[in-house]
């Protein structure tokens, strides 16, 4: 019995005297793509700051800038619109001579040059 309270003394000494020791935190490393993810977000938010410092200078305020950005997203919804479209139309006249495009050919030739859409990103 004798011995038991000792060794029970023993270990309470230990346990009290002692700082707990700290659970080893084991990091995975990161990724190479993580980190190049991390980068392109950082540089991504850094662009946009440096285009909203850059608008502000031109002395645009923020309903300026909406309305600019609302523009674009329109004329890019726009384009997504007729990419179908000009493609077809730029297959049906690749191969025509100027003489043998029809009046209608060549004003959906004109509209699809208009958006920048004719000839195709290839």
């Amino acid at each position: 019995m004798n011995r038991l309270l000792l060794f029970a003394a023993i270990i309470t000494e230990c346990a009290w005297g002692q700082p707990p020791a700290k659970p080893a935190v084991h990091k995975r490393p990161e990724s190479a793509e993580h980190k190049r993810a991390q980068l392109d977000s950082d540089n991504a938010l850094l662009h946009e700051s440096e285009l909203w410092a850059e608008r502000a200078k031109l002395g645009l305020d923020a309903s300026d800038i909406i309305a600019e950005e609302d523009r674009l997203v329109a004329f890019h919804k726009l384009r997504l619109h007729f990419v179908d479209i000009c493609v077809s139309i730029y297959h049906k006249t690749i191969d025509k001579k100027a003489s043998d495009v029809t009046i209608r050919e060549s004003e959906l030739v004109k509209e699809c040059q208009s958006l920048d859409l004719y000839p195709p990103a290839k």
